[in-house]
């Protein structure tokens, strides 16, 4: 167990000192009246226990929280921002018990870390599911899939019904697992999850569920299975179909790599990047570390399966073998726009800036965020991801033009997932001062003339060059006006202070600074 210092307890509370939070245990949060519906309902209260389920949701926070007692409750919230859940931490939470289809939560004012890497309950044997199981470790023994079809792999989550010979279980697998993109279990296993409910009538007392954690929760019987990994190169393997998923996707394959960037997941996870002789790149991501350190320039080989997640095409490895250190990297590719050509490649963009000079968007708390940053004469704009887990992350947010290199992301969670393409810097040298301005299509200052400044309302540009586009950046660098062609441009609605504008015209570019008054 690891133990938080007073400063970070304090300051992850901190939101919570404004209002009365009553000290309740979580089985007092878990009473419900003669209608299902929690007694405390709408009550402040502060709670205390262990995280025992990684956050559902995207955004936002969805977690099954238990106690010493063995109590549990889930805490819930579509925008709470500063803490990502992770098994073992110790937490006291104020806030508000709430209800939702059946399942008691707690919406959380505040969140206080107050220790890492604490033991968890042993999950409970069940053979039913019901009040009892909500927010509670179980486990269901000597199961098997009653139809192998309801495993989609499809939407925000699937259910799939699981049964012990006697009784049927619905499952739910979140599209935020690992297990989510893999191939259906088969057999008789046994199964653990946090007991989960659906219902959205009184007396709520039906649509009990169980959510798996993760691939881990899925323990198949040994059988009598050979799996065969043909040696292929990345690029074999991660080309898409129609719909944007990989064309090998669950196909058990070798390949063979250098290792890019660091391990970006804490524990014995795994997550990092591939990348072969053929500059063909492919995420790795595994919920145990088969004894591995991820470094920088190792050369390894991973035996496992094609998988898929939000974009990403990964490899889920069932071994993994070292074979060298110290190997040479490939020079990171200059791009001016992020797309399936750059996931899982190093790349490097040249000459941005943060689209806003405000540091408070920088925000290193507790886990990765992401910030965009622009390129001044074009406006084209790039979402770059700082996890917790890179050097990058206590930093102070860079100024001025930084040239950033990074590996390649995607976070895109529908089909055909062609969206939401970011950069990942690895570590903060991959920021570095931008020393050279590219002026060789800046105008002269003397080829545009701009009248009034400071201007009330209308701005007015002569020039001899025909006009293309003028774009105007407020001072935090954010793009506040486009317009097309013409060389009067109306500033009305913009509010007082100084301002970009940049026209770009069939001769080259050309910028100055005016006022709005």
């Amino acid at each position: 167990m690891k133990l938080l210092s007073t400063i970070s307890i304090l300051f992850l509370c901190t939101l919570g000192l404004q209002a009365q939070y009553t000290m309740r245990s979580i089985s007092e949060l878990r009473v419900n009246d003669a209608d299902g519906v929690p007694e405390l309902s709408g009550s402040t209260c502060e709670i205390r226990g262990i995280v025992h389920s990684p956050s559902f949701r995207t955004s936002g926070l969805q977690f099954v929280l238990i106690d010493e007692e063995n109590a549990g409750v889930t805490v819930f919230s579509s925008d709470f921002e500063g803490y990502n859940a992770k098994l073992g931490d110790e937490l006291v939470i104020q806030g508000t018990v709430d209800f939702f289809n059946g399942l008691t939560e707690i919406i959380p004012d505040s969140i206080g870390l107050m220790s890492e890497g604490n033991a968890l309950q042993e999950p409970t044997p069940i053979t039913e599911l019901n009040e009892a199981t909500e927010s509670q470790l179980v486990t269901i023994k000597d199961v098997s899939l009653v139809d192998a079809n309801q495993w989609t792999g499809q939407g925000s989550g699937f259910n799939v019904d699981m049964t012990d010979g006697t009784n049927i279980f619905t499952v739910r697998v979140d599209n935020n697992t690992d297990l989510y993109n893999l191939s259906a279990p088969e057999g008789t296993f046994d199964v653990i999850g946090v007991g989960g409910q659906f219902d959205n009538s009184a007396p709520y007392d039906g649509g009990y569920q169980l959510f798996p954690r993760s691939a881990m929760d899925i323990s198949v019987e040994v059988v009598e299975e050979i799996r065969t990994y043909p040696a292929y190169t990345i690029g074999q393997v991660t080309t898409n179909n129609a719909e944007g998923e990989p064309d090998s996707l669950r196909v058990t394959c070798e390949l063979e790599g250098v290792v890019y960037g660091t391990n970006l997941r804490a524990g014995n996870d795994l997550q990092f990047t591939l990348i072969d002789d053929n500059n063909d790149g492919i995420g790795v991501f595994s919920p145990i570390d088969f004894g591995y350190t991820v470094t920088e320039g190792d050369r390894i080989a991973i035996k496992g399966e094609i998988s898929f997640f939000n974009g990403i095409t990964q490899i889920f490895p069932d071994s993994l073998r070292f074979i060298s250190a110290g190997n040479a990297l490939f020079a990171p590719t200059e791009v001016t726009d992020l797309g399936e050509d750059t996931e899982s490649q190093l790349i490097k963009i040249n000459c941005l800036q943060l689209a806003t000079i405000d540091t408070a968007n920088w925000m290193p708390m507790n886990n990765a965020f992401n910030i965009t940053f622009v390129e001044p004469n074009s406006g084209r704009e790039y979402l770059v991801r700082v996890d917790e887990q890179t050097n990058i992350f206590e930093q102070a947010a860079p100024t001025g033009l930084v040239n950033i290199t990074g590996l390649g992301w995607q976070f895109d969670n529908a089909a055909p997932y062609d969206d939401f393409y970011q950069i990942a810097p690895r570590y903060a040298a991959d920021f570095e001062a931008c020393e050279t301005v590219h002026t060789e299509e800046l105008l002269a200052s003397s080829s545009i003339t701009l009248y009034p400044n400071p201007a009330p309302e209308i701005l007015h540009l002569e020039t001899k060059a025909s006009i293309e586009q003028v774009i105007i950046y407020d001072v935090a660098g954010r793009k506040v006006l486009v317009q097309q062609s013409s060389p009067q441009v109306n500033i009305a609605h913009l509010a007082k202070g100084i301002y970009t504008i940049q026209v770009r015209t069939t001769e080259g570019v050309w910028m100055d600074k005016f006022m709005k008054q």
